[in-house]
């Protein structure tokens, strides 16, 4: 099956810096800092690029997908005088423990950029689809993060815990760290929890490991749960950063999962991008939106890490600037809410984020969401250039 990767973040770019692939954070002049595992074999192809705005005359800014610390031959140059580019030629395969992160490059001065992008992986085995995240451990005691992207992390467990829109099974999990914890027995344990409790996913990295992997299988359903915790043990030296890759495998075939977990609270009339939780809620739309490639997005699953106190909020997916019938909505006591009846098709190129609105009182707090891309026939790109030339030109 083919699945849907997004990332992008509002963040200027600079050259020669980094990025996760999945859901993305501020640029990273240390690659190790925001690079992730692969835990099953594939293909990575049809990589989209989208600016905030022209690249400036004379300059031009290319991201390529880097595996192994090594430019692959996956790049989309944008030139003077546009805002996108895509290599659909190329395919790049990867094996599980390859180590993948985005590079940006530039030629004269492009101007003040945000960059947002898509890519798909087609797994070797049929039905999966992959987490990449990367997670900065903490020496001084146990931290939580999120499944996907990159972020700060929290010593609070409900921070980070986003809802399952989608049954199916968690499996070979692969870490791979900057440095090993130290010496003489230090260690962290890196495990997938969900509600809050520690599954069988589990790798602990002792003295100077880097990698470890485990094949264990996890099963879960809708609004389980899911964040990661890590656990230091014997006082470790260090505080390394860990890329970590999950495999997922849906119960409905060609379903992949964006999951979405912060410590920011929403406004009435906020956007957020799907996937990178370091933006914060954004009063314009043009700063929190992700590229997405055809698909369809459905199960929308919405978990509020407190009680409103008051009145309700609506959690909309929004495809190019206009509202969608994709949408859930949590009324105060409850703290949960959920659409799956309703779904949204995007094409190749289109942009997609959540708009949050309130009815009744002024409720603002943190949500966590879950959403399924789901890839059909039907649904698959329609074609378009070549390897790193222009789609088409214009801002977002």
């Amino acid at each position: 099956m083919r699945q849907i990767i997004v990332g992008g973040h509002a963040a200027g770019i600079t050259a020669n810096r980094y990025n996760c692939l999945m859901g993305g954070t501020v640029w990273n002049a240390t690659e190790n800092q925001v690079w992730a595992p692969i835990p099953t074999a594939g293909a990575i192809a049809k990589l989209r690029v989208k600016l905030s705005g022209n690249v400036a005359a004379g300059a031009t800014v290319t991201i390529t997908l880097i595996v192994n610390s090594v430019a692959s031959a996956l790049t989309a140059t944008v030139t003077a005088g546009n805002a996108i580019a895509e290599d659909i030629t190329h395919s790049v395969n990867v094996v599980a423990g390859d180590t993948v992160s985005l590079q940006v490059t530039t030629t004269g001065a492009p101007g003040a950029l945000n960059a947002f992008w898509t890519t798909e992986f087609t797994a070797t085995t049929a039905g999966a689809s992959i987490f990449l995240c990367n997670i900065n451990a903490w020496n001084g005691g146990t931290i939580y993060n999120r499944c996907q992207g990159v972020d700060a992390s929290s010593q609070t467990i409900n921070t980070y815990r986003a809802p399952m829109p989608t049954a199916g099974t968690f499996k070979n999990m692969y870490v791979v760290g900057s440095a090993g914890p130290g010496a003489g027995g230090d260690q962290f344990t890196i495990t997938l929890q969900k509600n809050g409790v520690n599954t069988s996913l589990s790798c602990v990295l002792v003295d100077a490991e880097t990698t470890k992997n485990d094949t264990d299988d996890v099963a879960v359903i809708a609004a389980n749960e899911m964040n990661f915790t890590i656990v230091p043990d014997n006082g470790p030296a260090t505080s390394p950063y860990y890329g970590i890759g999950l495999t997922f495998i849906s119960s409905t075939d060609g379903e992949s999962v964006i999951l979405y977990g912060d410590q920011t609270t929403f406004g009435a009339n906020s956007y957020h991008h799907p996937g990178d939780a370091s933006t914060s809620w954004q009063a314009a739309e043009a700063d929190a939106r992700a590229l997405v490639q055809g698909c369809t997005v459905k199960k929308l699953y919405i978990s509020l890490y407190s009680a409103l106190g008051v009145g309700s909020a609506t959690f909309t997916v929004h495809i190019n600037g206009g509202a969608t019938a994709l949408a859930a909505t949590v009324t105060d006591p409850a703290t949960t809410g959920n659409d799956t009846v309703n779904s949204a098709v995007a094409g190749n190129g289109q942009m997609i984020s959540v708009r949050a609105t309130v009815g009744g009182g002024a409720p603002s707090k943190i949500p966590r969401w879950g959403m399924v891309l789901l890839t059909t026939d039907a649904a698959k790109p329609r074609g378009g250039s070549a390897a790193g030339k222009l789609m088409t030109a214009g801002a977002i």
